[in-house]
């Protein structure tokens, strides 16, 4: 059996050997580079089932590596690791495509599973609710204001009490499309960040990012036919210009 690919890349010498033994102990193939223009390099010359990049690197970071990838090879699944949550970051690197984030520090167990979901096809991605994730709340909501990506969806949503950042939230919304009788798209998601207000004009009006972990069959189908149709960039959209879904 074939083993999968991945390009480490990682500006610290020492997590690089570590990371790369953690992967490569689960049976991946492990290509390291120390920079952004190492990996880039390497991209013009082999291609990689997975790329896992931190984002702050002296000589090119996470985010153009990231950014000139999904330009040229918009599928292609890349993780980032950052070290803090910061908003603007983590909600612009999900807009340019990244497929997930790591939070340093990071298990073994956690970095291998989310390597193995990552080069998943979209149709098994979502199969399976994670036992080992607590549902906090369940969000029920039109979708008057939302956007789908390749891994995710920006729901805006008019409540005061929107979860903390990393809950995980079943969701069941009601999309309306085309005149069609309303179907409710279902499922669950990790929160990956938060809006407060966005600029807009009523601030409770507010939004929120959210990775999916689970989609019910119906969900899953029309999710697919919608990603397979559209193509988004992102893997999960920001606020701001948010097409139609109708």
């Amino acid at each position: 059996m074939q083993k999968t690919s991945v390009l480490l890349v990682d500006d610290d010498r020492d997590l690089l050997d570590i990371f790369s033994f953690d992967l490569e102990e689960a049976g991946f193939v492990v290509s390291q580079a120390q920079s952004g223009n190492i990996a880039w390099d390497l991209l013009s010359k082999s291609n990689y089932e997975l790329i896992i990049s931190d984002l702050y690197m002296p000589d090119g970071n996470g985010l153009d590596l990231l950014s000139r990838i999904k330009k040229t090879r918009p599928e292609q699944p890349f993780a980032l690791f950052f070290s803090e949550p910061e908003y603007g970051k983590i909600a612009n690197a999900y807009a340019l495509g990244a497929n997930d984030l790591l939070f340093k520090p990071i298990s073994a167990e956690l970095l291998v599973s989310t390597a193995r979901r990552l080069v998943l096809a979209p149709s098994e991605r979502w199969t399976k609710k994670d036992p080992s994730l607590k549902q906090g709340q369940t969000l029920l909501a039109e979708a008057t204001e939302m956007d789908f990506g390749q891994g995710g969806m920006f729901l805006r949503v008019p409540t005061a009490g929107l979860p903390t950042m990393g809950t995980l939230l079943g969701f069941k919304v009601e999309l309306k499309i085309g005149g069609k009788p309303p179907v409710y798209f279902e499922g669950e998601g990790l929160v990956r960040w938060l809006s407060n207000d966005a600029g807009l004009q009523n601030s409770s009006l507010r939004g929120m990012g959210i990775e999916f972990t689970y989609l019910d069959a119906t969900s899953r189908q029309l999710f697919i036919e919608f990603i397979s149709k559209r193509s988004p960039s992102a893997y999960i959209p920001h606020f701001q210009n948010l097409p139609k879904i109708a």
